[in-house]
This record gives structure tokens, sequence and C-alpha cells, in this order.
């Protein structure tokens, strides 16, 4: 993507000068307006995937989208909004790959609190670990006397209402091994579905997000309850609310190429909360 000050340098050349990426070629609304996403919170579902997702999809795969995606949305000026454990041990921390991202990819970064992360008070993380983090990511310890699995599951429900979270992307996420009634990935999903929070599923990779797919056009997935799966055969594509028609959510739903989600997930954030920008 192109970021705030590589447009300002190309404006200082020509202010009528209009430039676009591949994943914005086809999103004519964004290039013509020059829409941001200045200050708009984004929350993002994400954990491996525990079985090989579909074509192949690896947690490789999985990785590069999410760089790609926070990438493309800080670029707009959003903010992010994870809950994760930061001291959990995987192939990929996605704590850590956020952090490596930004403070390689955004200039001013360091100044502002871009990223929010939750972290469970059950769940532990050093102080020195916490220390290491830049300024630019703000940790807050959430607190509560349940069990993990129980906190987790408030932890989730808290970050998904409008005032925390203006839209919720969810891809990935584990199908085995998780912590909780049902995956958490799952679960965060329908915590931003019952809010009307602007959903975003990508289902081409497989996992958890694939199962909410599957529920949303009425196959029943049998890791989850009767009540679960009704619920989401009841919302259908409709509820998802992002500023997509049923077929782009379809195609983002299963699509597998990079460009094309990305694009599809711009243009639904930026028909819903694009701001003009203005040159100073």
């Amino acid at each position: 993507p192109i970021n705030k000050h590589e447009k300002e340098i190309i404006k200082s050349f020509n202010p009528s000068l209009m430039c676009c990426t591949p994943a914005m070629l086809n999103n004519q609304f964004l290039i013509l307006q020059q829409k941001s996403l200045k200050d708009i919170i984004i929350g993002i579902s994400i954990s491996e995937l525990t079985e090989e997702g579909i074509a192949s999809c690896t947690n490789k795969h999985l990785n590069t989208m999410y760089v790609e995606l926070c990438r493309h949305l800080l670029s707009l000026q959003a903010k992010l909004l994870y809950a994760g454990w930061l001291g959990y041990s995987s192939e990929f921390n996605f704590v850590e790959v956020l952090t490596d991202l930004i403070r390689n990819y955004c200039f001013d970064m360091e100044q502002e609190n871009r990223v929010t992360i939750l972290n469970l008070e059950q769940l532990p993380i050093s102080e020195e670990k916490l220390a290491m983090l830049p300024n630019f990511i703000q940790v807050t310890k959430y607190l509560n006397n349940k069990n993990v699995e129980e906190g987790l599951s408030e932890l989730r429900s808290y970050i998904n209402t409008k005032d925390k979270c203006q839209a919720r992307i969810i891809l990935g996420g584990k199908t085995t091994d998780f912590l909780g009634e049902m995956p958490g990935v799952i679960e965060e999903a329908l915590f931003a579905m019952r809010n009307n929070i602007p959903t975003y599923i990508l289902g081409g990779y497989g996992g958890a997000a694939k199962m909410i797919i599957d529920c949303l056009q009425g196959q029943r997935v049998d890791l989850l309850s009767e009540t679960i799966n009704e619920e989401l055969k009841a919302y259908g594509f409709a509820r998802l609310n992002n500023g997509l028609t049923d077929e782009q959510n379809k195609d983002l739903a299963t699509s597998y190429n990079m460009i094309n989600k990305l694009s599809l997930i711009l243009t639904g954030l930026t028909n819903l909360f694009g701001e003009e920008e203005h040159n100073e």
C-alpha cells in the first residue's frame, strides 16, 4: 500500500496525481475519492490453523495475508484491536508479527497508539516482554475472577461492542485444541454479529472462519451446538452488515486470491467509514 508519507511526497510533485496499488485497482470509489479510515478501530480475529486449510493453505499463507491486511489498514490510518496472549508460543505469534510489521513499515507510529492489545490477566506475560514492546502498542490487562475459558469468553464479549470496535475481520482459527466452548475466532464473530458490528469473514484459508461461512449458508457444523448452528443460519450474509453485497461476501468467503480479498475488504470498509482526505 501507499502510506501517508509516500502520498505526501507524490503530491509534492503533482498535487492532482492519484496513485493506487493492485489491491485498490478495482476499487474505483477508493481511488477517485481518496478515502482514509482515520481512527476507525478494526478488530482482527485470527489464530493458527490446526489442520491443513483449503487448497493446501498453511499457516504461512495465513500469516502473509495477516501482514498484508494490517499494512493496508494502517496505511489508511485505521487503528487495530487484537485480543490475544502476548506470551503465546507457536510457529507464529501474531502480536510479534504485528509489532515487527509496524516498526519496519509505519514511520510515525512510535508516537501514536495505533494498536491496542488486550491480554487476559490469567494468561501471564513477563514484565520484560512488556518492556520490549514499542510505544505504538498499547497493552491492557483484562481482569476478571473467572477461569481461563470463561475469562476469554468475557473478554471477547467486552471487545465486540461498537464503542470499542467499529468493524471486525475474521480469518483462520483453530478447530482443535482451543480454549472454551468453541473456537475463539467463532465466538468473536458471534459477538460482533450480535451487536451488528460490520464483519468480514475470509473462509478461503479454512479453519474456524470456514465453519462460520458454512453455518451462514445453512450447513451444519458438528463442532458447534445446535443453538449456535441455528443462530448463524438465521443470520446469513445479511447480518455481516459490512458494506458488501451478498455476492461480494461469497467471493470474500471463498477466494484464494489475496489481492481480491484485500480489495473487497477495503471496498466494504470505505463504503461504510471512508473519510475524504484533505491535503494541508
